[in-house]
């Protein structure tokens, strides 16, 4: 039970984070694209920019902030799936980024959004797998 109500707040995060990409002018090309490397859970264009998000949440405000959790590992697993995802549509040598939507609930209950954009590059990732 308590899996499903994860599963739930996960998804109602990501509606979350898809309104507030449109909000600021992106385009949305997929959600929860997967691979067999994983999964990302939202693909979205921003002018010429192919942009790879991954959502991270909080649900109680005193927790620490959801972006440390994409960690070295997720990054080489979120880079595969997106390397994955270029060439299966014919988008090699695109533009592309890797993006970090954090949400999570203030003391009030209230969503906060922390957009941190080129959050990694898949370059810089140390320790891969």
């Amino acid at each position: 039970m308590n899996n499903i109500s994860t599963y739930k707040k996960g998804k109602t995060a990501e509606q979350l984070a898809i309104k507030y990409l449109i909000s600021k002018g992106y385009h949305l090309l997929t959600q929860n694209y997967r691979s067999h490397y994983g999964e990302i859970d939202i693909i979205a264009r921003e002018g010429k920019t192919i942009v790879f998000v991954e959502v991270k949440s909080n649900i109680k405000y005193n927790l620490s902030e959801p972006q440390i959790r994409v960690d070295n590992f997720k990054q080489k697993r979120l880079t595969l799936v997106a390397n994955d995802y270029l060439v299966k549509h014919s988008q090699e040598g695109q533009n592309f980024r890797f993006d970090v939507l954090a949400l999570k609930k203030t003391i009030r209950g209230e969503w906060e959004i922390t957009h941190i954009i080129d959050a990694f590059r898949p370059e810089d990732i140390n320790n891969l797998i």
